[in-house]
C-alpha cells in the first residue's frame, strides 16, 4: 500500500470512529424539552428527565392551554400519565385514552396525538429545544 493510500485509510477510519463516539442512543436523544404548538393546548410541552431499562419515560407533560401538567411515568391517573420508548417511538396515554405516538427524528418527534381515545387524532410535530 502507498503511503498516500494508507493516510486516506486512516483519516477514513478516524472519521468514522469518530462519528461513532457522538452517536446517541434513543434514550439520549429523547431527554430534554420538546415543545409543539397544538390546537387544543395552545403549547404543548415535553420535559424528560430520563429513561429506564424498561423503556418507561419519566418527566412531565404541560398543556398551557388548561394548565395541566402531570408527571409522566408508569402510572396511568388524574395527574399522571404513562410515558414509553420503544425503539425510536415514543408514546404518552392520558387517562382519558388519549395521547401521542411519536416517532424521534434527530430533533423532531413526529407523529399523532389526541385529547381523548373519542377525540380525532391530529399531526403533531415536538421540536427539541
Amino acid at each position: 500500500m502507498t503511503r498516500m493510500r494508507m493516510k486516506t485509510v486512516a483519516a477514513v477510519v478516524l472519521v468514522v470512529c469518530s462519528m461513532a463516539a457522538f452517536a446517541q442512543s434513543p434514550t439520549e436523544l429523547l431527554k430534554g424539552r420538546w415543545v409543539a404548538q397544538t390546537g387544543y393546548c395552545r403549547q404543548s410541552v415535553f420535559v424528560i428527565d430520563s429513561v429506564d431499562a424498561k423503556g418507561i419515560v419519566r418527566g412531565s407533560f404541560t398543556c398551557t392551554n388548561t394548565k395541566w401538567a402531570p408527571t409522566m411515568g408508569e402510572a396511568i391517573g388524574p395527574n399522571t400519565v404513562k410515558g414509553m420508548l420503544i425503539g425510536t417511538r415514543f408514546v404518552m396515554v392520558n387517562a382519558d385514552g388519549g395521547g401521542v405516538d411519536l416517532t424521534l427524528n434527530g430533533a423532531k418527534l413526529e407523529g399523532t396525538g389526541a385529547v381523548k381515545a373519542d377525540s380525532p387524532r391530529g399531526r403533531v410535530t415536538f421540536v427539541k429545544q
